[in-house]
């Protein structure tokens, strides 16, 4: 997409899997632009949301969405028994999830480098996500 989009409401119930096994985020609502002049304060779902979603002064951008990965992954890994993988997935949580958003990856795609590298593969193995 040439103009980013921040969702600010990722959460279980707006990813779903395809017949193909792509994963998809749905119900854009409380989504914006990043060329919209007004995408300041976006509230989401409580237990999901940045602190910054809930800031007057604050700005959403990437890193607002990356939060919410964050804690999403924290939910997996309660499921995961191979300690040096949870160590390893708790220090990108950690990253994630700062709340400082200037402590937290810039880019999604630093994240899914950090988790491809944790697979060992060139892409994400099930086995370690899923239980």
């Amino acid at each position: 997409c040439s103009v980013p989009v921040f969702h600010c409401d990722i959460k279980p119930e707006n990813i779903i899997v395809s017949r193909t096994g792509r994963i998809v985020l749905i119900d854009y609502g409380t989504a914006v632009s990043g060329n919209e002049e007004s995408f300041k304060t976006q509230y989401g779902t409580l237990s999901y949301a940045a602190p910054e979603q809930f800031d007057n002064n604050a700005v959403i951008d990437e890193r607002t969405d990356i939060f919410s990965v964050g804690i999403l992954l924290k939910q997996i890994i309660g499921h995961i028994n191979n300690r040096r993988i949870k160590r390893r997935l708790d220090k990108i949580i950690l990253r994630c999830t700062y709340e400082d958003a200037q402590l937290r990856y810039e880019d999604v795609s630093d994240v899914i480098s950090e988790l491809l590298f944790l697979s060992g593969k060139s892409g994400i193995v099930k086995s370690v996500f899923v239980p």
